[in-house]
């Protein structure tokens, strides 16, 4: 943007020399070539004016998409804190509320694969035959809270 403004700057400093150098011509064709010259700048100036503004408005839709990032960062913030990372008793950890008990059946538990990754995924309680799991479907994650997962 600024290389643009100058560049406009320098288009408009030209067509005025271009300007004062009328007054020192005397032929009608001389007038003619420096009346081309000065249009010539003059264009190149309002060239350059175009892109700098055009580069401006990029600039502000740039500025507003991360200010409404930071905005989203600062939601998940505060609802990332109503959370912590609790053992669910069989050696894998997953977040449940502050204020709850960590027992699936009495409340929630959140994936924390996707936890990381800012995104809130409710384990569900599925039963798969010889086990019982929690299981992120997003994701895929899961961990056996009851039984063996067989092995494959």
């Amino acid at each position: 943007m600024i290389e643009a403004i100058l560049s406009a700057t320098t288009g408009v400093k030209a067509a005025m020399d271009i300007a004062r150098g009328i007054n020192t011509t005397i032929t009608a064709a001389e007038v003619a070539e420096v009346k081309i010259g000065l249009l010539d700048r003059l264009s190149d100036a309002q060239v350059a004016l175009s892109d700098a503004r055009e580069e401006t408005q990029n600039q502000r839709e740039e500025v507003s998409r991360l200010r409404a990032e930071i905005a989203r960062f600062d939601q998940w913030d505060a609802a990332a804190e109503k959370y912590v990372l609790a053992d669910t008793g069989r050696g894998a950890f997953a977040y449940v509320p502050k204020d709850m008990d960590p027992d699936p059946k009495n409340g929630h538990w959140l994936c924390p694969n996707c936890f990381s990754n800012r995104k809130r995924s409710l384990l569900i309680y599925d039963q798969r035959g010889p086990y019982t799991a929690m299981a992120c479907h997003p994701c895929g994650w899961e961990v056996v809270i009851n039984g063996r997962k067989p092995l494959k």
